[in-house]
């Protein structure tokens, strides 16, 4: 019997060890239909060893030994069965528990790539970072959907929570400098801009000397000399 299980919303199996084998809805039915299978037939051995014994007890032609040796028989019969429907019980508990683990990284996977994603294509300032600081926020709902819970304030400065997809809540990030703006480019960008006078043009008592230098060998019409 192949050794088959499932774990939602992630479905998987292992036909080898180390082979992530996608896991779909009939072999989960045909997993049932053994463990379910596995568990009538111990139920119909158990039945069938009483009604033996019974049987055994009853008989007036055997002696007391071959009596004996009947039911002793029957007794190593009974815990073989309960020895396998144990083992298999057992073995259905640990593939699933490497099912759960799979699922686990799969999903820890899929989020990551997602928030990366969602942090590039707004042009965070490290999307490796954007991404480390959502992933406690972020977490798969019932149906497979990934979804961050971006702490936020309303109207009246109540602190709130709103469930979005990765996109949006990282272009919604983005629209409230005042509280995300150091994740990203434009922001820092602007931050880091030297200050310049009435003019326009850096003062060369405001800045370093390495930015002086800097300036002078790139943009030397920006410096106020």
């Amino acid at each position: 019997m192949h050794s088959l299980y499932c774990s939602h919303p992630v479905l998987v199996c292992f036909d080898n060890e180390g082979d992530d084998v996608a896991y779909n809805e009939a072999q989960q039915k045909r997993f049932n239909a053994a463990l379910a299978e596995e568990k009538r037939k111990h139920r119909t051995q158990l039945t069938n060893t009483e009604r033996q014994l019974a049987e055994i007890s009853e008989s007036k032609n055997l002696t007391e030994q071959e009596l004996a040796e009947a039911r002793q028989h029957l007794r190593v019969r009974e815990e073989n069965d309960r020895r396998e429907s144990a083992k298999f019980k057992k073995e259905a508990a640990e593939q699933k528990k490497r099912a759960d683990e799979i699922e686990a990284r799969h999903n820890d996977a899929k989020i990551t790539y997602a928030l990366h994603d969602a942090a590039v294509a707004e042009d965070a300032y490290s999307p490796s970072i954007l991404a480390q600081y959502l992933r406690g926020r972020t977490a798969m709902d019932d149906v497979g959907n990934i979804v961050v819970d971006l702490p936020g304030t309303d109207a009246e400065g109540k602190e709130t929570v709103e469930r979005l997809p990765p996109l949006d809540a990282v272009k919604k990030m983005k629209a409230q400098p005042d509280r995300f703006g150091g994740l990203f480019k434009d922001f820092v960008a602007s931050k880091a801009a030297l200050p310049t006078n009435k003019s326009g043009k850096v003062s060369v008592t405001s800045i370093s000397t390495d930015e002086f230098m800097h300036l002078w060998k790139t943009n030397r019409s920006k410096l106020d000399l």
